[in-house]
């Protein structure tokens, strides 16, 4: 077991987000950087990742409309009891800031027992308690969140997985619960995945992340590999379909997903992605996806070509540029993502990435740009001394 104790917490010293442009509706993710966190982060992990994250620590130490509130201090107690048994413990209290953010203190137990082939079974509690500054009542300035998780392994390439949680929050009763159910084929030529997820409209894990609320996702995943004996090169392609679709609960196919490509890998560490995907968005509401720009209601059917290119990421320099060409909300969308990376020896290493958007909407303000270029680069002078530059 290891508990670690933190006082006054500072976390200037962390890194800045990268920039993400949203061209959706939907809520970006942002990975927690500080480094108190993320040791033994995955001991709290409960849900499906960057979609129904039942604790994500960003936010301690933020209010609901992105305002820094001092942390006071907390602990984490963490590791194993006996040879298969994992704990975790972890409670962080921050300061309210006047008029904004109520003083909060956050409460999260994880339990998980690990069993013969890949299988286990967990419990997680979630809470934050705050002192009822900004909503008047202390009683019902709360929100609690419980789930039970397994996973079980059948064989040697059949993994079952499974969620089921509960939100409490005042004011909201009923449909609160959200489950996923997940399973995984896995063997040495194919891959083959299939899930169902539901997320009711009242379930709301505020210290959890929630990328969308109020439906219900189907999923199915399959991919082939097959290694040529000797063929211009080839060291291995992999052709594969993804698709997924997402319903509210009255039935309305929101959005869909479908995505068909094949991989081509050389032995010198190239490789082509030849793909199309297929959408589709069905807007119930006008939505700003621009400054000035909004996306009417409507149901858009789209198809958009995908072309990538990459040299061997092994070399002290590589190269990578992918181009994506189709419809968008009705109208188009060219993108262009390009990364150039170079290293020398053991000391220097950089990055440059430009990400280009052209898009054409028809609509009011429908043409416009996104650019965002990001420089990244590393020197170790000494084992022990590095300087670190992020440009954006």
């Amino acid at each position: 077991l290891t508990l670690d104790v933190t006082y006054n917490t500072d976390f200037a010293q962390v890194e800045v987000d990268e920039i993400q442009v949203n061209l959706d509706r939907f809520s970006l993710f942002f990975p927690e950087k500080r480094p108190f966190f993320l040791e033994n982060a995955g001991q709290f992990a409960v849900g499906t990742p960057q979609e129904v994250e039942l604790f994500f620590s960003r936010w301690i130490g933020i209010g609901a409309d992105g305002t820094q509130t001092p942390i006071d201090g907390g602990l984490r107690l963490s590791g194993k009891v006996g040879p298969s048994t994992n704990v975790g413990l972890l409670y962080m209290s921050a300061e309210g800031v006047g008029g904004a953010v109520p003083q909060n203190d956050y409460a999260v137990a994880r339990i998980n027992q690990e069993l013969p082939n890949r299988s286990s079974i967990g419990a997680i509690f979630v809470e934050r308690d705050g002192d009822g500054s900004i909503s008047g009542d202390a009683d019902t300035d709360y929100n609690r969140t419980y789930a039970v998780d397994g996973q079980w392994g059948i064989g040697d390439g059949v993994t079952l997985k499974s969620y089921v949680a509960k939100s409490e929050t005042p004011g909201r009763r009923g449909q609160d619960m959200a489950y996923r159910l997940h399973g995984r084929y896995d063997s040495a030529s194919w891959i083959g995945q299939a899930g169902y997820t539901n997320v009711g409209e009242n379930f709301n894990p505020e210290v959890g992340f929630l990328r969308r609320s109020n439906y219900e996702k189907v999923e199915v995943f399959t991919l082939y590999r097959h290694r040529p004996q000797d063929y211009m090169g080839l060291y291995e392609i992999r052709p594969h379909i993804a698709s997924n679709a997402y319903f509210d609960d009255e039935g309305y196919w929101e959005s869909g997903f479908t995505h068909v490509d094949s991989h081509w890998e050389w032995h010198n560490g190239i490789e082509i992605h030849t793909g199309v995907d297929f959408f589709h968005d069905g807007v119930k509401e006008a939505f700003e996806i621009n400054r000035g720009t909004f996306v009417q209601p409507g149901e858009y059917d789209e198809a958009r070509t995908n072309l990538v290119f990459q040299t061997d990421e092994g070399k002290p320099l590589s190269f990578s540029t992918s181009l994506k060409r189709g419809g968008f909300f009705g109208g188009d969308i060219n993108n262009i993502e390009t990364s150039i990376t170079a290293r020398y020896g053991e000391r220097f290493s950089s990055a440059l990435t430009w990400n280009y958007n052209d898009v054409d909407l028809p609509v009011e303000n429908g043409q416009f740009e996104v650019n965002v270029g990001r420089l990244r680069l590393s020197y170790s002078f000494t084992p022990k001394i590095l300087l670190q530059a992020l440009v954006q």
